[in-house]
Order: C-alpha cells, then structure tokens, then sequence
C-alpha cells in the first residue's frame, strides 16, 4: 500500500511541476490561482491513471488481452480530453468529433506495446 501511495505522490508531484511551469510560460502570471487549480486536477488525473487505473486493468482484471486494451485505450482517451478540457477548452471542441479515431488509433497502439511488452516478459 505504501509503493502505491509512493508512486500516486510522484506522479502528482512531477505532473504539478512540470504542467505548472508550461501554464506560467503560456498564461503568464496574472492568474496564478487558476494555473495552479489547473495544474493540480491535472496532475491528480494523469496519477490517478498512471498509477492506479492501469495496474488495475493489466494486473487485477480477468479480462482477455482485447478487453484489457479497450479498457487502457477508453481510460487513455478519457483522461487525455479532461485534461485539454482543464487547460484548453477551444483545443477540446476542436478535438472532440475526432474522439472515436483517436480511441481506434489508442486501440492500435495499446495492442501493439502489450505484445511487446508480453514477449519481453516472456524472455
């Protein structure tokens, strides 16, 4: 409990960081509250995902390898739109009809990497 309480605390920590300073350079210093309320939902995503939402589904789920992917790959997708919804909501309405491409092509991506990572296992 502790390694997952560890891991979920770096990746809020890096994400925080390094999404705080992205906002201060693209927004600048005049909304510094709202950067920083930005950053920290973002960051409590991406850990959330990273650490918690993909172990559960690769470690923890009986599901066959496509059910798994479909589940990483909606998550992915999921996770990915909140974000852009937080820190940019023109980019998200551009980007949302093409929701159901971007969850095909995660698909494709999420079943290739599992191979990979399977066969690397198994070696």
């Amino acid at each position: 409990m502790k390694k997952n309480q560890l891991a979920f605390a770096k990746a809020v920590m890096g994400s925080f960081g390094w999404l705080t300073g992205i906002l201060f350079l693209l927004r600048g210093t005049e909304a510094i509250m709202t950067n920083v309320i930005t950053a920290f939902a973002s960051a409590l995503i991406i850990a959330t995902v990273l650490t918690i939402g993909y172990p559960s589904i690769w470690n923890s789920l009986n599901l066959n390898r496509i059910g798994k992917v479909t589940l990483s790959s909606i998550l992915n997708i999921t996770a990915g739109l909140a974000i852009i919804r937080l820190l940019v909501p023109a980019m998200f309405t551009m980007i949302f009809p093409w929701t159901l491409a971007m969850v095909l092509l995660s698909m494709a991506i999420h079943s290739i990497t599992s191979i990979f990572h399977r066969s690397s296992i198994e070696q």
